[in-house]
């Protein structure tokens, strides 16, 4: 911690999602991996810029991700640190932004913040770092080998984008033969329609006949 008999610890720095080439997934898979050859880490150190002062959407999606490879446990291992050259307004703003967090993730309603001000006064940066490294020695040991690897959401969204159009295809499949097998239903319908006509208009026909028949049978007695 910038002593040179200081505390001594281990930091395993991971690459950012919401990668411009798309491969949020492979790092995702690289993170995991990695993590398991440790076996055990003591906190999730999450590093963000002081002057950002928006929760975006994006950032919102990387936590949700790192919620789904890491369990419940992510948060009550995880500690932000807002790091930058601070102002006032800069601090209320990652709080506001913190207490977002909180209010989208039930389990993250305690996690912790430090605010490393590189302008602050060297004492006060030390204290702050002392209490970063007060959070991690009192923190358990997290156990790697369980972790998972999932699809970063971005990647999640498309394939389930990809997954609906199939979907939605075979409905579309699946409605078109139904409508093939009804128009036909009701070809059949029609032709059988016709033939029951035909044939009652013959049973009319032979009717009409026989009593005809019949008549002229009855005006041929009469006259004889």
């Amino acid at each position: 911690l910038g002593e040179q008999d200081g505390h001594e610890f281990e930091i395993v720095d991971t690459p950012g999602l919401n990668d411009s080439e798309g491969r949020d997934t492979e790092h995702i898979q690289n993170i995991v991996e990695n993590l398991r050859d440790y076996k055990f880490v003591n906190i999730f150190l999450i590093v963000r810029n002081g002057h950002e002062i928006r929760m975006t959407n994006t950032y919102s999606d990387m936590l949700r991700t790192f919620e789904m490879i890491f369990g419940d446990l992510f948060w009550k291992h995880a500690i932000f640190d807002v790091s930058g050259s601070l102002r006032e307004k800069d601090i209320r703003a990652a709080k506001k932004w913190i207490r977002e967090i909180r209010n989208k993730f039930p389990n993250a309603r305690k996690v912790k913040t430090v605010f490393l001000d590189v302008e602050d006064e060297e004492d006060t940066f030390f204290t702050n770092v002392e209490t970063l490294w007060e959070c991690c020695s009192k923190m358990p040991k997290f156990a790697c080998k369980d972790i998972k690897v999932v699809m970063a959401e971005k990647d999640r969204l498309e394939e389930e984008k990809i997954r609906l159009s199939l979907e939605n295809e075979d409905a579309i499949k699946q409605m078109e033969a139904l409508k093939e097998a009804k128009l036909q239903d009701v070809v059949e319908y029609e032709e059988k329609l016709r033939e029951a006509k035909g044939q009652a208009e013959k049973a009319r026909e032979e009717e009409r006949r026989m009593a005809e028949t019949e008549k002229k049978e009855e005006i041929n007695k009469l006259l004889e």
